[in-house]
């Protein structure tokens, strides 16, 4: 009964908050970053029995290493083993004497942060309705997708299809095909449901539980599409106490048992699903989806920016549901440019925002003391990334939904963010929208969820957007070539507009492996790649980048890319090949005789199959091997020369 009455002070008294909950239990962390260190300040706290536990990761599948705890009297710690153009990211834990540890501040800094401009595939799983309508689109998102670093895969499904059988051909594609990273779902895509919510099982993450609004049941559940190798069941929940029949969840119905995820998500996933929305009189669904595409596609080539400052609408101050929003902002604009007093829809028709953050009671189709649905139709809110929380609206797949309108507006994202909290930090230093997704649905101890009505790996957590979303954007490149000529690589490409500093070049081998080869940005449109590398088939790209300043320290920002691949040859006369290699007599007993092409100095290494050197000499052309000394068995003999190496397969008897 306890956290009913929690609910139930949520919903009446509101209005008599006099306390900041969400504001106090983060940590506005201030980075301060060189080249060779990462200085992180905050706020003096005023009671002298509070310790800060501060600590790292080198990478963010990494697990969290424990750096040093102060006391009160010290409020800054400098990190000096550091790397420039590296992320490292941060967590102060905040403890008083004899309470539980509530307070957190989570940061992800750096200084000239290079990105990596390989994504990863894309899964475009299209409502097949759309694929005439907004086939040019379609096509510009594929071609904005590709630009910015993803293989892109389309998959469609029809809105009448069973969840499960649109999920058996998102898991044979991943299967068939490693390397996905992403899955974005566009327009009715059917939705799966998930849960049984209620007083006896787990709450309902707004609360309503029965006798208190009766939002039990199942609710949607994208993570189903993105979880996939999970045992979804649908045979042991029997739950018909929800208010809305598409709530009740009994066995055999196609809506799944759990309210927790069974298994860890393993693809970003975001939708755009802008199908009955009514108060939008003026456009059908197929329009606002266009809409939409077209915003985002200015957005990603940088026609249009926001402008870096947020705005928190919270009419729930004695919860904290305002801490995913107060902590993204002092990670990305700094808390000095977030506006906590204002009304959020009034006050972004009048001007743009990066960020907006509105919290209050709330209906399907509203948020009290924010606004309604109509609102975001009636006017235009310059919204560009929207976290909002409040009863019922969570629950997307309904009429007018009130976290889906922002995107019918001028939103490119939303979340139901807070229930639970959000962890989106990465973007700051230019990380994708999906990520950060992805990192709060699979959380449960890893970052603090908020402890609000048990939501932590809650199968309702979804993105309403385009999961490959970057904070911000540079102009876009075009017209790359390459020639491979007298032994470098010649790269032209066509000259960018906008705002940008120089050009980035990148250099990505066959196997996968990136390099920046231009430290610092060049303002050329054209570069020579002289290094000495092996000859065949190399991938270049090319962007344009701007150092950007986020409260979060400093990163080359890059905007869509030009890509093209050609097949280099370093020198034509000593290349070797497999097939201008001999080794004879193989099987031998000991002696090799070993010819090559090649006329300049060459290593021969013989190894064994586990990859341990066990002899190495150099020769040139022609010679004789004496292995006598190894064992029977099968190795590896390598020539290697400055333009290529060559592996085969040796045999001793």
């Amino acid at each position: 009964m306890k956290q009913l009455f929690l609910v139930f002070n949520l919903l009446l008294f509101v209005a008599f908050a006099k306390a900041q909950k969400g504001r106090d239990q983060i940590i506005d962390i201030i980075v301060e970053p060189t080249a060779n260190s990462i200085k992180l300040s905050w706020p003096n706290e005023t009671r002298t029995d509070v310790t800060y536990n501060i600590y790292r990761k080198d990478a963010i599948d990494d697990e969290w290493k424990f750096l040093k705890s102060v006391d009160y009297t010290v409020s800054v710690y400098e990190d000096k083993d550091v790397v420039s153009g590296k992320g490292y990211e941060y967590n102060i834990g905040v403890t008083f004497e004899g309470q539980a540890q509530t307070v957190f501040g989570y940061v992800y800094a750096g200084h000239k942060r290079v990105l990596n401009p390989l994504k990863g595939r894309l899964m475009l799983l299209i409502d097949s309705t759309y694929i005439d309508s907004l086939a040019d689109e379609l096509d510009v998102y594929q071609n904005d997708a590709e630009a910015g670093g993803y293989q892109v895969f389309r998959l469609y499904a029809g809105r009448d299809e069973k969840p499960s059988d649109v999920k058996k051909r998102i898991v044979d594609l991943y299967k068939a095909t490693p390397g996905f990273t992403t899955l974005f779902i566009v327009g009715h895509v059917p939705v799966a449901y998930s849960g049984n919510f209620s007083s006896s099982s787990t709450p309902p993450p707004d609360g309503h539980v029965e006798g208190l609004g009766n939002h039990t049941g199942a609710w949607p559940a994208d993570v189903y599409y993105g979880d996939i190798d999970g045992q979804w069941n649908d045979n042991g929940t029997n739950n018909t106490t929800g208010k809305l029949e598409r709530n009740h969840n009994v066995p055999g119905d196609g809506k799944f048992d759990h309210s927790k995820l069974p298994s860890d998500v393993e693809l970003e996933i975001g939708r755009v699903d802008l199908t009955n929305m009514p108060a939008f009189t003026k456009y059908s669904d197929i329009e606002l989806t266009r809409r939409y595409f077209h915003r985002l596609h200015g957005y990603k080539t940088n026609q249009w920016e926001s402008s870096r400052r947020a705005i928190m609408d919270d009419n729930f101050k004695v919860h904290n549901l305002g801490a995913t929003g107060y902590q993204l902002a002092s990670n990305i604009v700094g808390s000095e440019n977030l506006d906590d007093t204002s009304d959020l829809i009034p006050t972004a028709k009048q001007q743009d925002y990066l960020l907006t953050i509105g919290i209050g009671a709330g209906g399907f189709s509203s948020c009290n003391r924010v606004g309604k649905t109509a609102d975001w139709a009636s006017d235009s809110v310059h919204s560009t990334f929207t976290l909002l929380a409040g009863s019922y609206f969570g629950d997307w797949d309904s009429d007018d939904n009130f976290l889906r309108a922002p995107l019918a507006s001028n939103s490119l994202a939303s979340a139901w963010a807070g229930l639970p909290r959000w962890h989106l930090h990465h973007m700051a230093l230019g990380e994708q929208i999906g990520m950060g997704t992805k990192l709060t649905q699979n959380n449960l101890t890893e970052y603090f969820g908020g402890l609000f009505n048990g939501s932590e790996r809650g199968i309702h957590i979804a993105l309403m957007g385009d999961p490959t979303l970057r904070l911000l954007y540079t102009p876009p490149v075009t017209g790359l070539t390459a020639e491979s000529k007298n032994g470098n690589v010649e790269l032209s490409w066509t000259a960018a507009s906008g705002n940008f500093e120089g050009y980035l070049v990148y250099k990505i081998t066959e196997d996968g492996k990136y390099k920046l080869v231009t430290s610092e940005p060049i303002t050329s449109t054209s570069y020579t790649d002289n290094a000495n590398f092996y000859s065949g088939t190399y991938t270049y790209a090319v962007f344009t980048t701007r150092l950007e300043k986020t409260a979060s320290g400093t990163y080359y920002n890059i905007g869509n890319g030009s890509w093209t691949t050609l097949s280099h040859v370093n020198s034509t006369q000593d290349i070797l090949t497999n097939n201008s290699v001999h080794v004879f007599p193989n099987p031998t007993t000991g002696m090799v005789s070993l010819e090559t092409p090649a006329t300049s100095i060459q290593m021969v290494s013989i190894r064994s199959l586990s990859g341990d050197l066990l002899y190495s000499s150099q020769i040139q052309s022609t010679t004789q091997l004496n292995l006598s000394s190894l064992a029977k068995g099968i190795y590896i003999l390598e020539v290697e020369n400055e333009f290529s190496l060559v592996k085969k397969k040796l045999v001793i008897q």
